[in-house]
């Protein structure tokens, strides 16, 4: 009886300092688009939910991974904001994400208007996207909204610092034609890619966009091309 006491005791102690094991569900608004008409603002707003460096496991990563479907819908929302912009209003559900992305135009103090493809939520528990795609920026007015054919993206954020703020200030000032920010971090999900095969000692892991094309989603801009 003495020996079953001291081990219940044991596991109530260890209880107290038992790290608590991330479970990816649940989830709150995230506001930026609506709290802003300010671009490098908005942007700035959405870096601190980038997800961190070796966040996922395997069963987070594969629940945040888009099916065909939402591949599809993903790219059908952004050439259409290439193509026909956006309308004025209220952040709209982007069909099939109507859970997890919404298209909201903004017009800023210099009176640019931009189309903005972001996510609508985090988790819960962890502040955090819970989707992780990262976000599309586009001329709200595509004929005559961009002068240069020009692209920016930032697939580095946290790792490479300020870079997703950097982005969107060039893509801004130079009234260029798109800009993409990835939603994780390079080492989110810490597993090797299969995709580039690096000289040892570096690594490339799964959740970086540069080095992997699974992950990259958020860079197919141009799916034709």
């Amino acid at each position: 009886m003495a020996k079953v006491k001291l081990l219940a005791s044991l596991a109530l102690l260890l209880s107290f300092f038992s790290p608590v094991i991330a479970v990816c569900v649940g989830s709150l608004p995230i506001t930026c688009v609506t709290s802003s008409t300010d671009l490098e603002t908005i942007v700035n707003c959405l870096d601190k939910y980038t997800v961190t460096a070796s966040f996922y496991t395997p069963a987070c990563y594969n629940s945040a991974q888009p099916s065909a479907a939402e591949i599809v819908a993903w790219n059908t929302a952004i050439q259409s904001m290439l193509t026909s912009g956006c309308s004025p209003g209220p952040p709209e559900p982007v069909p099939g994400l109507l859970e997890d992305y919404t298209v909201t135009r903004i017009t800023d103090s210099f009176g640019y208007s931009f189309c903005i493809l972001s996510e609508a939520k985090i988790f819960a528990d962890f502040q955090v996207y819970r989707r992780g795609w990262g976000l599309v920026v586009t001329p709200a007015d595509p004929v005559n909204g961009a002068i240069r054919d020009l692209h920016f993206s930032a697939p580095h954020p946290i790792y490479d610092a300020d870079t997703p703020q950097q982005a969107a200030a060039l893509f801004r000032r130079t009234q260029a034609r798109s800009l993409v920010i990835t939603g994780r971090h390079r080492q989110a999900y810490a597993i090797p890619s299969a995709c580039v095969i690096p000289t040892p000692p570096t690594v490339y892991y799964k959740t970086d966009a540069a080095h992997d094309d699974v992950s990259a989603l958020q860079m197919r801009l141009y799916p034709e091309a």
